[in-house]
């Protein structure tokens, strides 16, 4: 039965037609995977280098422990929010904005940190915005039909996630 764009099956699971779904799948992970790559890798540590030279060792481990525990608890927070929202936009939609607004104030907040203490407080408020891109996008793998979710998964894990870690490592080194 076809329902504008969206196909339903029997079951009324929203199926999107591959076509419009792994430009999705590749573009959304390149670009949040991209940001967090150069945020992690080379801004954070040079903002400790400027902050407080001296421990930038030991506030690198710190910074990306409490990132990672933060991380672990708020992409089940996000993907459980994620699942059950339902709005004109969609179910996905809100969280994927609003995380992708939150992380860019976060980033643009911690750009201008004078202190390793407001740095530490904004790059936690940018994980957890973070996971409300990331949960959410992962479940557009399920949009697939049944058959092409492999293919879905791969474009989200190979092709968008290989560009974001490497291609934009690269292009923030440079800056």
């Amino acid at each position: 039965m076809q329902n504008g764009n969206k196909t339903l099956e029997k079951n009324d699971k929203v199926v999107i037609p591959l076509i419009r779904l792994l430009p999705a799948l590749a573009i959304g992970p390149a670009t949040w995977l991209g940001a967090y790559i150069v945020a992690n890798s080379i801004f954070i540590p040079a903002m400790l280098q400027k902050l407080d030279g001296t421990n930038k060792v030991n506030l690198v481990a710190l910074f990306s422990t409490c990132a990672m525990i933060l991380c672990a608890i708020s992409n089940m927070v996000a993907g459980y929010l994620s699942d059950r929202t339902r709005s004109h936009f969609g179910a996905r939609t809100p969280w994927i904005l609003g995380g992708s607004t939150v992380f860019a104030i976060g980033m643009f907040l911690a750009s201008a940190s004078t202190s390793v203490l407001w740095l530490f407080v904004m790059w936690m408020v940018t994980a957890v915005a973070l996971q409300f891109i990331v949960a959410p996008m992962v479940a557009w793998i399920d949009f697939a039909e049944k058959k092409y979710q492999s293919t879905a998964s791969s474009a989200y894990g190979g092709v968008g996630m290989a560009f974001g870690n490497n291609g934009f490592s690269v292009i923030g080194a440079l800056f």
